[in-house]
């Protein structure tokens, strides 16, 4: 679309966010380790981020409770803004269980 100087969108800027997608967070174990407060991992069954992407975040962070959206896509905070606020504001409210959220 960019090389056709299609206009109907900003495809250099919805480029650089597929690219970003496909090349970060390139984050290593070890810095994940460093982590050293409670963090919410969230994703979702019908994301964009592969699983095993999310499962490696998730398993190098100490105290990293999980979260996996079932059917919900990358969008969830769009699409469903209510399910997604319900989760977070759960997360802040009670204290860390080293246990996985299942929504």
């Amino acid at each position: 679309m960019i090389a056709k100087k299609d206009t109907s969108q900003n495809w250099k800027v919805i480029q650089q966010r597929n690219r970003l997608m496909e090349f970060q967070p390139n984050i290593s174990a070890s810095d994940l380790h460093q982590i050293k407060c409670p963090v919410l991992v969230l994703s979702c069954d019908r994301d964009i981020i592969p699983e095993e992407h999310t499962l490696f975040i998730y398993r190098n962070i100490r105290k990293a409770n999980l979260c996996f959206f079932t059917g919900e896509n990358h969008y969830v905070t769009k699409n469903n803004p209510e399910l997604f606020n319900t989760t977070v504001a759960k997360y802040f409210d009670e204290p860390f269980k080293g246990e996985e959220l299942r929504q």
